[in-house]
């Protein structure tokens, strides 16, 4: 096997050191923290890091409508159709307030952007106290409980 990647270990002089990966094909270059503070085990991630690399080449992270389409295709069919309601109507939220980032990209903050933006704009319907919200976008699916009380009282009515 060709080593096509090289990974060194480079000092800036900062708390942590950094692995350095260039392709000897094209000439791309790849930057990492290590996740130790001693150069041993910085030297030891670099190897594996470089194994990793030479094995399985470099994978773009794919982007959240590539992940949502494999979700929906290889979790939900064994899933509820009310779950799978539930999924969709989170990620379709999601996908209008960030977009379509690559899933690497995706972080805290993009989540704590997404929940500030989420939480102001769109409220939940639980089932009771609507009519109060007029003019708020409604998410979501009706309150189980309330669905299931709403049921029993009209099967208990046909008796």
């Amino acid at each position: 096997m060709k080593r096509e990647w090289r990974v060194t270990l480079i000092d800036m002089k900062r708390a942590r050191l950094v692995m350095r990966a260039r392709s000897t094909v094209s000439g791309k270059v790849l930057s990492k923290t290590c996740t130790g503070d001693r150069r041993k085990d910085c030297t030891r991630e670099a190897m594996e890091w470089e194994a990793k690399l030479n094995s399985d080449g470099h994978v773009k992270a794919p982007r959240l409508s590539e992940a949502r389409a494999r979700f929906e295709a290889e979790y939900l069919p064994s899933r509820r159709k009310a779950t799978g309601e539930k999924f969709e109507s989170c990620l379709n939220a999601f996908a209008q307030a960030i977009g379509d980032p690559r899933l690497d990209t995706i972080s805290e903050r993009t989540f704590s952007d997404f929940s500030r933006l989420y939480g102001s704009k769109v409220k939940p319907d639980t089932g009771s106290g609507t009519e109060a919200r007029q003019g708020v976008p409604q998410v979501g699916l009706p309150s189980a409980t309330h669905s299931t009380h709403a049921a029993h009282r009209d099967a208990e009515g046909d008796q």
